[in-house]
């Protein structure tokens, strides 16, 4: 699960082709994102994972397996701040809040995936 307001179209490539080959496995993606990222970029994400969009978020995050989570809390001036932790509460505090938040965030899909996803 990601949480991501902002994704820079450089970091996207940067690990774009690690995602397409993630896709190939059984591993499940879903990333939520705001409505301020470019339409593009959130085309070729829709087509690797579950995308929801919002009108704004506070900070982000990433939680894999629900043993693990980075919580991204914004900038510190030059450096971008973050936290790792495989505390089991912090890690369930974070999914339970990702849900409430992605239950309220819109779908997105192309009409490509929209029609993988219903068949």
């Amino acid at each position: 699960m990601f949480a991501i307001p902002i994704l820079p179209t450089n970091l996207f490539k940067d690990f774009g082709s690690d995602f397409t080959r993630l896709r190939a496995t059984e591993i499940k993606f879903r990333l939520m994102t705001t409505r301020e990222i470019d339409e593009i970029l959130l085309t070729e994400i829709s087509n690797l994972a579950e995308t929801r969009v919002r009108d704004q978020m506070f900070g982000g995050g990433l939680i894999s397996d629900n043993k693990e989570v980075v919580l991204l809390l914004g900038e510190s001036g030059e450096e971008n701040l973050a936290i790792w932790s495989d505390h089991l509460g912090l890690v369930k505090l974070a999914k339970e809040y990702f849900d409430y938040l992605w239950i309220g965030a819109d779908p997105y899909y192309t009409d490509l995936n929209h029609l993988r996803t219903q068949g």
